[in-house]
């Protein structure tokens, strides 16, 4: 079992009110034995707040205020059977958490207090010396938000671990979307993502590390997808590492088809990437161009960790903004299984648009802690 209170403010310009939101996500799991490799999980989870909805959770109403996507709920979390009698091979049925290599295309969404769950069939295979293949088909998503969706997804995923610590992972993800999870304006957003990534730290002597990113990928239509789906990602970084702390240079860009589409990735943790104010959880249609900079180390039982971000547009040379995000994690030593976060972002924009591409200056700042009983 899990309990994890949160506390979270968000002030925007051109909401009238301040967002103060008291929320807490409890998580029971039970599992059983496994019997001739047959076992199962259930997991029950519920979301609640405590001290009114100063905020809008995206259906109370509440549009004076600033959005903090937690929504209240209890259901079942994680629900599935898995078979692993099979030499290296491990089969997965029912509702799941699927994440994939850092999430950026397949993840659970999990720092919302609801996670990202998909129902289907999931497999891993690991024969090949170290290799991992993954591979499923699955065909419903719950979001954060609680919005269940049929959808169509086949997953290909082949990841091998050359040295430790250092991936070269290959992937295609193929994405029938019977809905609009994409709010631009296309009638199917159905697509195909294939790409190559290459990433990890590579050993330099005793305490130092070269920590590098390349990868490469593109999205196009996929079934009756609409034909302006067209484009492609990068991210490339390079930095270093010393013992525990390390700093790096990244470029991560989610291309335009001249201003008609941006890469999407719907079923992603997006608030790991382009800065923890969550402004571009949707790609503009103009595409996003993210220089970024980070750094962190640990103090004692403290980690501390910081990026700055600076956004422009793939199509259109438009000005996004900047953006700060400071954190520390810290484990306390004194209570065994008890953790805190304390989180801040600052965005400022730069040139003021109108519309969806809006970024409008925001500040957000989370108080999080998480217990684990045994």
């Amino acid at each position: 079992m899990t309990l994890r209170p949160r506390y979270e403010h968000v002030d925007q310009a051109g909401k009238g009110l301040e967002a103060d939101a008291f929320t807490m996500r409890s998580l029971l799991a039970w599992e059983t034995l496994p019997w001739s490799g047959l076992s199962a999980r259930a997991e029950v989870i519920n979301v609640g707040h405590a001290f009114g909805q100063h905020y809008n959770d995206g259906f109370n109403g509440n549009t004076r205020y600033p959005l903090v996507g937690d929504v209240d709920e209890t259901d079942f979390n994680q629900l599935y059977a898995e078979y692993s009698a099979l030499p290296d091979t491990r089969l997965r049925a029912g509702k799941q958490i699927v994440r994939l290599a850092n999430a950026r295309f397949i993840g659970n969404r999990d720092f919302r207090q609801n996670m990202q769950l998909l129902t289907g069939v999931m497999g891993v295979n690991r024969s090949l010396p170290d290799t991992e293949l993954s591979f499923g088909h699955l065909w419903r998503v719950k979001s954060p938000a609680t919005i269940r969706q049929k959808i169509g997804l086949q997953i290909a995923h082949a990841d091998w671990t050359w040295k430790p610590g250092n991936h070269l992972i290959g992937y295609g993800y193929f994405y029938d979307e019977t809905g609009t999870q994409i709010p631009d304006g296309f009638a199917d957003n159905s697509s195909r993502i294939i790409g190559l990534r290459a990433d990890g730290a590579y050993p330099l002597g005793v305490d130092w590390k070269a920590l590098y990113t390349a990868e490469q990928a593109q999205q196009r239509p996929h079934g009756s997808g609409d034909v302006r789906i067209d484009a492609s990602y990068q991210h490339f970084a390079v930095g270093a590492q010393w013992r525990d702390a390390f700093v790096r240079v990244d470029y991560e860009r989610l291309g335009s088809n001249a201003g008609q589409y941006g890469f999407q990735t719907p079923l992603a943790n997006r608030h790991a990437f382009q800065g923890l104010a969550d402004l571009f959880l949707i790609t503009p249609a103009e595409g996003v161009r993210d220089w970024y900079l980070g750094a962190g180390t640990t103090v004692g039982a403290a980690r501390l960790y910081g990026e700055y971000h600076w956004f422009r547009s793939d199509f259109g040379d438009i000005r996004y903004g900047q953006e700060l995000n400071l954190g520390v994690l810290y484990t306390v030593p004194w209570v065994r299984r008890l953790s805190a976060r304390i989180e801040y972002a600052e965005f400022h924009e730069e040139d003021v648009l109108v519309g969806a591409a809006r970024k409008p200056d925001t500040r957000k700042l989370w108080l999080t802690l998480l217990y684990t009983f045994e």
